[in-house]
């Protein structure tokens, strides 16, 4: 009886050091803030219309500031503002149609960045490769997952991703059928975020 009270008692003691040892062994998640390096990313956009008339034009569109929060080096929350008044066209038209399209988009047929400068774009978790995305363009919020790849490089945090945004209701007489042709809606983009510690 005495050896099977010992072997029990011992039994119990390797059960509870095996315990508390797989609790110091856990790891505290690893939370880190990013701050975006607006000068080192891109976002580029490409327009389409239809109907009557068709045809599509491609440009850029500057983020002024941002930041991005992760966990073990998973995005769980950001917040980033589009310069709206950034926007411009890199087809290659003659002169002056460039300049023209350019005021046609920040004019107020199409964002009116007079009214509204800014686009206000907040993130949520990814997963699955999908980022929970709202942007707030002309006073309304649009809300889908955006497809996007990341990468940890050192204190570097990269965001990139290609896919279409669905604008479908926008506040903007630009969007609306004009005599049988639209400008659609969904405007496809090229992301390119670098954020630094």
């Amino acid at each position: 009886m005495k050896n099977l009270n010992l072997f029990l008692f011992a039994a119990g003691a390797a059960l509870l050091t095996a315990c508390g040892g797989s609790e110091e062994a856990a790891t505290e998640p690893v939370v880190a803030n990013y701050t975006l390096d607006a000068a080192a990313s891109t976002l580029e956009w490409k327009g389409y219309k239809k109907g009557n008339e068709t045809g599509e034009h491609g440009g850029v569109i500057s983020f002024s500031k941002g930041s991005v929060e992760t966990t073990d080096d998973v995005i769980t929350s950001g917040a980033l503002t589009v310069d709206m008044n950034s926007i411009k066209t890199t087809d290659q038209l003659p002169a002056p149609m460039g300049d023209t399209l350019n005021a046609h988009l920040k004019g107020g047929f199409f964002f009116d960045a007079a009214q509204f400068p800014t686009a206000e774009v907040t993130v949520g978790e990814l997963k699955d490769g999908k980022l929970p995305t709202t942007i707030k363009v002309t006073g309304v919020e649009f809300t889908q997952d955006v497809p996007v790849s990341t990468k940890v490089e050192g204190d570097k945090l990269i965001v990139d991703g290609t896919f279409t945004f669905d604008f479908e209701g926008i506040k903007s007489q630009g969007f609306a059928d004009q005599g049988g042709t639209r400008i659609v809606p969904q405007i496809d983009y090229k992301l390119h975020l670098e954020l630094k510690k």
